[in-house]
């Protein structure tokens, strides 16, 4: 389930589409909630400075 925002309860992961819930299940909006989620996920970016997004991207990928 997402918030308005197309944000889930976890922090850093959205949804959008088929998948949240309550959605339409259409073509269309599907596209205007990914359009709607991607502008969502570049606030939640601006928040987080870069070094701190790359310590744990490289965290991230050291599990694989």
């Amino acid at each position: 389930m997402t918030g308005i925002d197309f944000q889930t309860s976890t922090e850093g992961i959205f949804a959008a589409g088929d998948v949240r819930s309550g959605s339409t299940k259409q073509l269309v909006s599907a596209a205007g909630e990914g359009a709607a989620a991607a502008i969502a996920i570049r606030e939640h970016l601006r928040g987080h400075d870069a070094h701190s997004m790359e310590a744990a991207l490289v965290g991230a990928q050291a599990k694989r």
